[in-house]
């Protein structure tokens, strides 16, 4: 095998086998949980991830499409809250969109129930406090279907390691001066 062959295939292994993971933050848990009941007091909804995000943004409707939140949403490194407004009993979808700490867009949606009638308790993972989340470390599924857009980075290692090819073949087809 020619020196410059050899060459071009150790720069392909290199390039191609050495990239690195390009992992994204995830959701790892959330109060209320996914398809978990709470009581219609429910003031606050929390999520952390995996790591710092910012750029929340929280939309929490009721059945009726009717928005739920009140103000602001907050982040405060890897916990997002805002606070709720619950009126009605019934199915409210969250569907949420903040940016990772590697500036990637997570986007996800779940659902849980809210119980109105008085006398009856919350059941379900939902019962979960937010002050009792914020602190946890523990990762609880919560089934959002997480999207994170944009590979920027994956496709610059292509095309580089395509030039360097490129370049490596055309110098090893060259016949040698001497």
């Amino acid at each position: 095998m020619s020196a410059g062959l050899t060459a071009v295939l150790v720069m392909c292994a290199l390039l191609l086998g050495g990239a690195p993971a390009q992992a994204h933050t995830d959701l790892v848990s959330t109060a209320p949980l996914r398809d978990g009941v709470v009581s219609i007091a429910t003031s606050q909804l929390v999520m952390v991830f995996v790591d710092d995000v910012s750029g929340a943004e929280i939309e929490v409707r009721d059945a009726d499409g009717v928005e739920v939140t009140r103000g602001s949403t907050g982040s405060m490194g890897r916990v997002v809250e805002v606070a709720l407004d619950l009126r009605r009993d019934g199915h409210h979808r969250v569907d949420y969109r903040v940016v990772g700490s590697d500036g990637h867009v997570i986007s996800g949606a779940w659902s849980f129930r809210v119980v109105a009638a008085s006398g009856v308790e919350a059941s379900g993972p939902g019962r979960q406090s937010s002050a009792a989340l914020r602190g946890t470390s523990q990762v609880t599924d919560v089934g959002s279907r997480s999207t994170a857009s944009g590979s920027s980075g994956l496709w610059m290692l292509v095309v580089l390691a395509g030039a360097g090819v490129a370049v490596l073949v055309r110098t090893a087809s060259r016949p040698d001066p001497t």
